[in-house]
């Protein structure tokens, strides 16, 4: 199969311009390996705020102990600082689409440790070991993998790639995994635009801000509820959760290189909503 001119463009929107020689000098900028271990720390940054964090917040308020608002504005704090680690997630499904060996391998590895970190991920965020109200972000990142992999496709065929796009958006939205059907959108924005990155970080700032407003109010909105509410509720979640667009001046330091990666992130997932798990029970203890 040819390949495609988007195919073309987004290889070269993501590795290097230019071959670099053995005895260059160092290339400035960050390398894939370093944005990864970077979006983890952000992300246990995240998961501290909104779970151990949360539960002490919790905690507190039934004690009644001064300094309680406080105490909510450092999750919130962490949280916000966190929303960075997911758009450099989708950069990298991208990025590891363009250069993988083998797109049923890639493919495979997230759809397993989507199911491994089930469990690990309903202890964390509800306190139960099955809970079908919400999925981990590895559903995402697989169904944007899979997306990206149809726009590549049927590049040719412009209706039906879309309609690819769109059902891959619908089943974010239907299993409710994180971030939902936005962030199938944003991993396939950073394929169709990764050679016109003037073009892709307007807009996807654009789409974080509108995304998340939508996904806000379309998840919170009930019958009954008085709507000027529900959308002003909506707008101001929407652009807290929007910090997470800070993370493009990052991207946009991306040298090409893919630095010395391994399988360690698989396993970093589950594991890290163990510990969360773990220090939210013993914050409960302790109290």
């Amino acid at each position: 199969m040819q390949t495609t001119q988007i195919d073309t463009a987004a290889a070269a929107g993501i590795r290097s311009a230019v071959e670099q020689p053995l005895d260059a000098p160092l290339v400035r900028g960050f390398s894939g390996a370093f944005l990864k271990k970077l979006a983890m720390g952000l992300m246990v940054i995240d998961h501290l705020g909104a779970i151990p964090l949360m539960a002490l917040v919790t905690v507190w308020g039934q004690k009644g102990w001064p300094g309680l608002m406080w105490l909510v504005q450092v999750s919130g704090f962490f949280r916000a600082a966190g929303r960075l680690a997911f758009p450099i997630f989708c950069f990298l499904v991208v990025q590891g689409f363009t250069h993988t060996r083998s797109f049923a391998k890639y493919a495979g590895r997230l759809a397993l440790f989507a199911l491994l970190s089930e469990i690990p991920f309903d202890l964390a965020v509800n306190g139960r070991c099955f809970d079908w109200s919400g999925q981990n972000v590895f559903f995402t990142l697989l169904l944007g993998l899979v997306a990206v992999w149809w726009l590549r496709r049927f590049a040719a065929q412009k209706w039906l790639a879309a309609a690819g796009l769109l059902a891959c958006m619908a089943a974010a939205w239907l299993i409710r995994c994180d971030y939902s059907f936005l962030g199938v959108a944003l991993i396939a924005l950073f394929y169709l635009l990764a050679d016109r990155p003037r073009l892709l970080w307007p807009l996807a700032t654009i789409l974080l801000l509108v995304g998340n407003v939508a996904l806000y109010f379309v998840s919170g909105f009930l019958p009954g509820d008085p709507l000027p509410l529900t959308l002003v509720f909506s707008l101001g979640s929407g652009i807290t959760e929007s910090t997470g667009a800070l993370a493009f001046a990052i991207l946009h330091c991306y040298n090409g290189q893919k630095g010395r990666q391994g399988h360690g992130f698989y396993l970093f997932y589950p594991l890290q909503f163990l510990v969360m798990w773990g220090l939210a029970l013993l914050v409960q203890l302790l109290a």
